[in-house]
């Protein structure tokens, strides 16, 4: 039986990380008037990468009224990554955004040469996801399950597309986004 995205799931390893957290959170939380706050995202930490990030257009456009919207627009393909990931599907918003890096990075004759810097296409999915359909509405662990299968299918003329950064996140990352915060963007 295959775990979906779209359920909140309870999973017993994420439960007890999240109590931990809880009792680490109550504890800590009146000493000295220090509050303590983790993030995401920075976006000052990615301001060489010309591109928003997906989530961030998706939130600044998120009114677009869907009849205007043109095929080949950003917010068209954007939601019909988020069609896919609804229906439990990380392989075409996978294939999505490599066919764009490859057709972005053929047109600018860098085929050759090293590939810019880029935001990975695991945290595209997963923050556009947790933006646009809410992080209460997404299985974390699902997803990361979801993307590692899809990862691994992809075929070599996308695969070559692929940067260290795109690959899934390993059990430790897991425990440790569980452990110490939600996703918050």
């Amino acid at each position: 039986s295959s775990t979906s995205v779209m359920e909140n799931r309870e999973h017993s390893s994420l439960k007890s990380a999240t109590d931990t957290r809880e009792r680490i959170r109550l504890k800590g939380s009146n000493r000295h008037g220090v509050s303590v706050r983790l993030l995401w995202d920075n976006l000052r930490l990615q301001e060489d990468i010309p591109e928003r990030p997906l989530y961030v257009a998706w939130i600044q456009h998120s009114r677009v009224d869907l009849q205007r919207v043109k095929p080949n627009s950003l917010y068209y393909t954007m939601s019909e990554i988020l069609s896919y990931i609804e229906q439990d599907d990380l392989y075409g918003p996978i294939e999505t955004l490599l066919s764009s890096i490859e057709a972005r990075t053929q047109s600018k004759s860098l085929i050759d040469e090293i590939q810019p810097r880029r935001r990975s296409i695991y945290r595209e999915l997963l923050f556009l996801a947790c933006a646009a359909l809410s992080t209460e509405d997404v299985d974390l662990f699902a997803f990361d399950t979801q993307y590692g299968d899809a990862f691994r299918q992809t075929d070599e003329p996308l695969a070559k597309w692929f940067t260290q950064q795109d690959e899934p996140p390993s059990l430790r990352v897991a425990w440790c986004r569980s452990m110490f915060s939600h996703l918050e963007l």
